[in-house]
This record gives C-alpha cells, structure tokens and sequence, in this order.
C-alpha cells in the first residue's frame, strides 16, 4: 500500500523564506513546535497538510511519545535546505 503524502502545493517566495527565518529567529532556541505550529508558521490552511509534511522522509520529525515535535533549528535548517531557489514544499 503506497501512502499518498503529496496531495497539495505550496510555492514559497524568497522573500516568504526570508520571513519565516526571521519570526523563527525572535523566539526561544528551545522551542519545540507542534503540527498546529507548523501549520500556522506555513500558513497551511488545514492542520492535516501539517502532518503530511511532517511525515515526509525529508521532514526532521522528532517524535515525543506519542507526539510529533520539530526543533526551531531543524525547522530552520529544513527551510534553508529546501529554499536554494523559491520553496517548494509538498505537503
């Protein structure tokens, strides 16, 4: 059974990187964030399209118990590592 992760399309401006990396740089480098803190980073319009990308293989997931949770600085790193031209993330 093959899982369907790419059901939307999200094109990201540089400028929209360049504002994503600068809110997540104001705030705690401990910071933990949620699939509903994803979903309102990314503007993601249902918090489903958060938890598909967070599933995705290339995704830094890190799972607390039961919950899914990314670092600030790997969310960082994975917005720099996939912005070498405009985003394009698949969620």
């Amino acid at each position: 059974m093959k899982k369907e992760l790419l059901k939307e399309e999200r094109l990201f401006s540089a400028e929209e990187v360049r504002q994503l990396l600068n809110d997540l740089t104001d705030q705690s480098d401990l910071k933990l964030y949620t699939p509903a803190e994803v979903q309102e980073i990314f503007g993601f319009k249902s918090i489903d399209s958060a938890y598909r990308l967070m599933n995705h293989p290339s995704f830094p997931l890190m799972k607390v118990g039961k919950n899914m949770r990314v670092t600030k600085e790997n969310l960082k790193e994975f917005i720099k590592k996939n912005s070498e031209e405009d985003i394009k993330l698949l969620y």
